[in-house]
């Protein structure tokens, strides 16, 4: 009877190294795994999407200018020089009748 004692001792032993084999050693190496998800990769794609962003908006504002530019140039430009007497002109701040060419309006 002691002998069986002793093995239904050592089974239960085995039984919980089983346990921990199966379940807590696996439940670690997600966790480590989930660290290292959250410690090296989520910055860098933080920085990528910012990245990302960052040019498109940039995309976005030059196009805007070009269309002011291009409106600007068809609509007041083509004014002034068919009507005369204003003349577009990058120095328009110091002559009298000049008006800011369409590089020169965006600058400004």
């Amino acid at each position: 009877i002691r002998l069986y004692g002793v093995f239904a001792i050592r089974q239960g032993h085995m039984l919980r190294k089983r346990l921990i084999g199966k379940f807590v050693i696996p439940v670690i190496c997600m966790i480590a795994a989930c660290l290292f998800i959250f410690w090296f990769a989520i910055p860098s794609l933080i920085m990528n999407n910012a990245r990302r962003n960052a040019v498109a908006a940039a995309e976005q504002t030059v196009q805007q200018f070009k269309l002011i530019r291009k409106y600007y140039t068809e609509n007041v430009i083509a004014k002034v020089v068919a009507e005369g007497g204003l003349t577009p002109t990058y120095n328009h701040k110091s002559e009298a009748n000049g008006v800011p060419l369409p590089a020169t309006f965006i600058h400004d």
